[in-house]
């Protein structure tokens, strides 16, 4: 190892966590923030759902209807601590070598990490009466991901990770040349 490969080595290795420790940081604020919208997110869905079905949300009463809420809340609660959670379990996007990381691969990703884990809330307007069921249909669609993360700025996640990638790059661009210049140093050349 040479004192330039060492030292382009050294740098490249600095960057690369500060990249990390960076992109760590704007995940993990995405998460929280999409755990702190999530208790409006699903009070939004339940209540268009109250809405397609105003004759269940008469018959249940005020009452019921206040319990109903405070169910969802504690569901919402519950599924942004796991949105939260996940962060190391989501496989997040890496760009390309001529390509950004974008928002919709942001979302894409967060999509595939929570399809068909986020039916609580429908699980519950259900065993209210709204979502009629039978043993071979549902009304309604369950809750899709994306309607608990829509409209979030992925933004700074997209740079972050879009940065973190160059910094691996660059990283094993270093160790390469380092290796070069090992082999060629040993060769004689």
């Amino acid at each position: 190892m040479s004192e330039e490969t060492k030292a382009e080595i050294d740098r490249a290795r600095t960057a690369l966590g500060e990249a990390q420790t960076h992109a760590s940081a704007v995940k993990r604020s995405a998460l929280e923030s999409i755990a702190s919208n999530m208790p409006a997110k699903v009070d939004a869905i339940a209540k268009r759902i109250a809405h397609e079905y105003p004759e269940v949300t008469r018959e249940l009463g005020a009452d019921r209807v206040a319990q109903l809420r405070e169910d969802l809340a504690k569901e919402a609660k519950r599924l942004g601590d796991q949105f939260v959670g996940a962060i190391d379990e989501i496989n997040w996007p890496r760009s390309e070598p001529y390509s950004q990381v974008r928002s919709q691969d942001i979302e894409s990703a967060l999509t595939a990490r929570f399809r068909g884990k986020v039916n609580g809330p429908s699980d519950i307007l259900a065993r209210a009466g709204y979502l009629k069921t039978n043993l071979y249909h549902r009304e309604a669609v369950q809750t899709r991901p994306r309607e608990l993360f829509d409209g979030e700025d992925f933004g700074p996640v997209a740079e972050a990770l879009t940065a973190l990638s160059k910094a691996e790059d660059s990283f094993k661009k270093a160790l390469a040349a380092d290796d070069r210049a090992v082999v060629n140093d040993l060769w004689g050349d």
